[in-house]
């Protein structure tokens, strides 16, 4: 089973960061709810009251609850009242068939994006994380290790590599309970003691072992060592390990290119893309002499 572990220092989740961005682009606005609301009507009289915006077209996201069943709700907001401080929204919350409407409580929480519907939506800011998670690689790294239940056969001294590596950086022996003995890296196009080990074959994606490592690892068991990708979130729980300035700056930029055509976002998105080009190298991974690149 291949397992990874994103680091304990995780800057901020999937919905966090989005949040944030929101924010940073003026495009985002949280409110909490003042009183009591209705099936389909929130009232915030401190954020939402004797304003010149209209948040029709805005989207809203349930982020905090005193039911757990509204955290995560998503809809649309068709009207908005600057008198009582209002927005009235498509669909009751939680809109789910199974439940009847809840109604907001004082001091529940929303994000309001895309605010006065002339801004980013909430699949735009989420297609931007997620993009700009898919090209950290490969400069950012995770750790991944397989152990493999089925012991290792001689007769067949090809390993298959598991879909989830994308790199492959060591491989270990099982010589006793919970002690691993690594084996050796062949070298490649070499013979006699030097072509002892182990060879990646990357069209194929496996691992052959060759010398008298067969007969070493013979019954045994045995654990690869490799890196993966940052995966991509999916879930607004999902954590984010990237550094902050560098994904914010990258999100920016992407959601700036997506506004080409006028002087104030093009020179953003120059600007915005240039800053997180400087701020890569926060994101680059120290790796193993000898990894071996699948991709």
């Amino acid at each position: 089973m291949a397992t990874l572990t994103l680091s304990d220092s995780a800057s901020s989740t999937f919905g966090e960061l989005r949040q944030r961005l929101a924010l940073s682009l003026r495009d985002g606005l949280i409110a909490t709810a003042t009183r009591e609301g209705q099936a389909n009507i929130f009232f915030d009289t401190r954020n939402l009251v004797n304003t010149f915006d209209s948040y029709e077209g805005s989207e809203l996201v349930y982020l905090t609850a005193n039911d757990p069943l509204m955290v995560g709700h998503e809809t649309v907001v068709v009207s908005s009242n600057p008198d009582d401080g209002s927005i009235t929204c498509n669909s009751n919350f939680p809109s789910l068939p199974y439940y009847n409407a809840l109604d907001p409580k004082t001091s529940d929480t929303i994000l309001l994006i895309n605010v006065g519907n002339g801004g980013f939506r909430k699949q735009v800011y989420d297609f931007v994380i997620q993009e700009a998670v898919r090209q950290s690689w490969p400069a950012f790294l995770l750790d991944i290790t397989a152990d493999v239940d089925t012991a290792f056969d001689s007769d067949s001294p090809i390993i298959s590599i598991p879909a989830q590596f994308r790199a492959v950086h060591s491989l270990y022996v099982q010589a006793d309970t919970n002690v691993w003995r690594e084996v050796g890296r062949a070298r490649p196009g070499s013979s006699d003691a030097w072509g002892e080990g182990w060879t990646i074959d990357k069209s194929s994606k496996t691992i052959q072992i060759a010398g008298e490592w067969r007969d070493v690892m013979d019954g045994e068991l045995y654990r690869i060592g490799g890196y993966t990708s940052h995966p991509v979130p999916v879930l607004d729980s999902d954590p984010i390990a990237l550094d902050p300035d560098y994904i914010m700056t990258k999100c920016k930029a992407m959601c700036a290119e997506r506004r080409a055509g006028t002087r104030e976002w093009d020179n953003w998105a120059v600007e915005w893309g240039r800053m997180a080009m400087d701020l890569r190298g926060r994101i680059l991974s120290p790796r193993r002499a000898g990894t071996v690149f699948l991709q």
